[in-house]
This record gives C-alpha cells, structure tokens and sequence, in this order.
C-alpha cells in the first residue's frame, strides 16, 4: 500500500508539478497548487490554443451563414460547442489552483492565487465574460422545442428579442484571440523561433483571419439588407449553390478580389450597406497590407544588410588577392577562412552587445554557453583554426 500511494504521488508531482527544476522558483514543499511549468498547464494551454483557434473559425460563421431567427434550429458544431464551453468554464476555475509569478515572485497560496486573479480586468474578468455558455442556453431551448413546450411559431415572438439579445454574445467569443495572441507567442518562446520566422507566422496568420472575418461579414450584410427572393437571384446569376461551402467561396472570392485590388467586377456592392462595408475593408485591406509589406520589408533588409556586408568585405579580400597573382588553390582556400572569420566576428560583436546589456545574474547564467565557443577548434580535423581572438 505504501507503494502504491508512493507511486501515486510520483506520478502526481510528475503532471502537476515542474517539468524540470533548473532554474525555477518551486514554492513551498507543502504546496499542492499546480506549477505553471508542469505538463498538464501545456497540455491545457494546447487544447485551449486549439479550441481559440476554432473558436477564430466558427464564430463568424454562426453570425453570418449559420445564423437564424428560428430558436429552435441547431448550429451544424453545436454538439462540439457544448464542450468548447464547458472546457473555458472549467479552464476559469483550474486557473485558481495554478501557481503565478507575481513581480519576480513564486506565488503558490490559493489566497494570493485568487487575490492576483481577481485583481486584474484582463484575466478573470475576461475570462468570465468572454466564456458565458451560449452554446448551453441555445441547448436549453432547443429541449424546450422538443419537448414541445416551445415550437417555432408557438410562443416565437416572445422568445425572438431573448435569442437577439444572444447574438451579441456570440461576438463576445471573438475577444478570446487576445488569449490566443499570448499564447502563440509562449510558444514561439517555447519553441526558440527566429523573430523573423515569427514575424511571417504573425502576418500570415493575421491575413488569414482578416480575409475570413470580412468574408462572414459580407454574406451577413448580403442577407440582411435584402430580401430572400434577391438573396436567390444573387445565387442565380453567380452560379452560386444552396450549400454553406458555395456561399463561403462566393463570398471568400469577392474579398480576395478588394484586398488584391483586383476587382473583377461580377461581384460588387448594389446597396447603401454594402458601400459602407466595401469602403471599410478596403481602407482595413490597404492598412493592413501597409503592414505586411513593412515588416516583410524590415527582415529582407536586416537579412540583405548582413549579406551586403559580406560581399563587400570579400570582394575587397579578392580584389588584393588577384594583384598580388595568388594561385586559384591558395585564393579558394584564404577566401574560404576570411568568409568564415568575418562572419565569426559579426556574430561576437551581436554577443557582446547583447550581454553589456544583461544583468550580472543573467550573464553568469550565458557564462557556461559562451564558454564553449572554442569548443569546435579542438576537433582534429579543423584543429589548425588559431584560438583566441581568430576563432569563433
């Protein structure tokens, strides 16, 4: 027995405790609050990354192509729905049992825990707003439906402001991405990208989720501002099928065509809304690919920079090189070294004013990398690279 409960709580402190102990803070021995390093605070973060994302890709659907005035007509995802909710609803409750650090400090009480928690508009607070259960409320009428004590048409107008009142709601869900944009950059971190890759990764994903919002937001105008016989002449004369999917390529296209600067012209605005809406998203396309084009600018000149640097030195080695008549056996071999100590120099220059800037603490803790720069340098093969300052 004693086994066993030893076993039980190894692997206790193996999911709820630290993943690994270098160089964090472990709070009292007599804690049984969840470290925010463990495994199971990942694997939480994953699934929530993950239900935010589906969270990004359904919620303007539910506003625009999935949207209805009937109370008791189901969403296509509302069986996963249910369970998005529940897991945001008890996510808000497992944060009161997970370790913070608070200015520096290790904070493992459930008293301050909760005190920091609750102190702050961006965490519980937004929290709790952005994960009311509509999902659930929606449910609750649809048993009401069947049950027979509501029907579409019996007692509907009564019922019809409630399901209006919901539809704010919904759009609630969409301020959840600002959890998301936290933790893609946790895992960035985790994961040691590059800032240019997550630049891309940023910009790619921006312009994606753009592209899909203004595409719901389209078909949401289209059918609100004009009535179901126009709605199918609309279809009709742009070949466009009764599906969801026809409807979200149609209006997927016409979006592609104003954020391209396109325009094709089939697909266009024909009422007062509709200007409104293209003249919004053409002013949002152009800002946002202002942007892109600005960053993307920024890393091919930081990359261009560093290259134009290289060439210049190495053409002013090869220019000496060719006057004084060295052999092509002897130039391949200086041009080779002078490449490799150059950009050996670079990157201890970029090291040093890197760590000038640190703490004493935080450069003890890089003392033992950089200590290994000449590590390479004892290997038999490159053996003849000069220590000191020549080598990298």
């Amino acid at each position: 027995a004693s086994q066993r409960r030893a076993r039980s709580a190894s692997l206790l402190c193996g999911m709820f405790g630290p993943a690994k102990t270098e160089g964090l803070t472990l709070g009292s021995e007599a804690s049984s609050v969840i470290h925010p390093s463990s495994y199971f605070c990942t694997g939480l973060q994953a699934v929530s990354g993950a239900l935010l994302v589906y969270t990004l890709a359904t919620a303007p659907l539910m506003f625009s192509f999935w949207d209805s005035d009937d109370p008791c007509v189901a969403a296509p995802t509302m069986s996963f729905d249910l369970f998005v909710d529940t897991f945001f609803m008890a996510e808000i409750l497992i944060n009161f049992f997970i370790g913070v650090e608070v200015y520096g400090i290790y904070v493992d009480s459930l008293a301050g825990i909760a005190r920091h928690y609750l102190s702050s508009p961006m965490l519980f607070w937004f929290d709790l707003v952005t994960s009311i259960p509509v999902s659930w409320i929606q449910w609750a009428i649809m048993q009401s439906c069947a049950a027979g004590r509501e029907t579409a048409h019996d007692g509907f107008s009564s019922n019809l402001s409630f399901i209006r009142a919901l539809k704010p709601l919904r759009i609630l869900k969409m301020t959840r991405l600002l959890k998301l944009l936290k933790l893609v950059r946790e895992l960035s971190e985790t994961c040691r990208l590059r800032p240019a890759h997550r630049k891309i990764f940023n910009l790619l994903a921006s312009l994606t989720a753009s592209m899909h919002i203004f595409t719901c937001i389209f078909w949401r105008v289209k059918n609100q501002n004009q009535s179901d016989e126009e709605v199918n002449d609309f279809r009709k004369d742009h070949n466009i099928g009764p599906s969801t999917a026809d409807e979200y390529v149609a209006s997927l296209y016409f979006v592609c065509t104003v954020f391209t600067t396109v325009g094709f012209g089939d697909i266009y605005a024909t009422n007062f809304d509709e200007r409104i809406f293209c003249i919004v998203m053409m002013c949002a396309a152009a800002c946002l690919f202002g942007i892109i084009l600005s960053e993307l600018q920024q890393i091919f000149a930081v990359t261009n920079t560093r290259s134009r640097e290289l060439d210049d030195h190495m053409e002013s080695v090869i220019t000496i090189l060719k006057e004084n008549s060295v052999t092509p056996e002897v130039e391949k071999a200086l041009t080779s070294w002078m490449r490799f100590e150059f950009s050996c120099k670079r990157a201890d220059e970029q090291s040093h004013d890197m760590i000038e800037r640190l703490p004493v603490s935080l450069r003890e803790m890089l003392a033992g990398t950089f200590a290994y720069r000449g590590l390479f340098s004892r290997v038999g093969i490159i053996s003849w690279i000069p220590d000191g300052e020549e080598s990298c």
